[in-house]
């Protein structure tokens, strides 16, 4: 990775969890840090939202990983872009 992208991880990572804040409105710590699924080039390094366990970890049954990107989309209507978006309007 280069320093640019390691610059961006640690600013994603001081963030609340964009999923808890959008479906419940609460902020928690980011605990992990996801990597929008459909984009695997150059710029996946800054493509990235904060998540909670909860909304990340394939062993948590609400997660992204656990309910399929379709899924997790079906549940909540939120999309990896509209985590991304909230993301970037947070590091605004």
């Amino acid at each position: 990775m280069t320093a640019a992208a390691d610059r961006h991880m640690a600013r994603v990572r001081e963030l609340p969890c964009v999923a808890t804040l959008l479906i419940e409105g609460k902020r928690v710590p980011c605990e992990e840090v996801h990597h929008i699924q459909f984009v695997r080039d150059e710029l996946s390094p800054f493509l990235i939202v904060p998540l909670s366990w909860r909304y990340h970890n394939p062993m948590s049954p609400i997660g992204l990983h656990a309910l399929s990107r379709r899924g997790f989309e079906r549940r909540y209507r939120i999309s990896e872009l509209d985590l991304l978006g909230k993301t970037l309007e947070l590091l605004a």
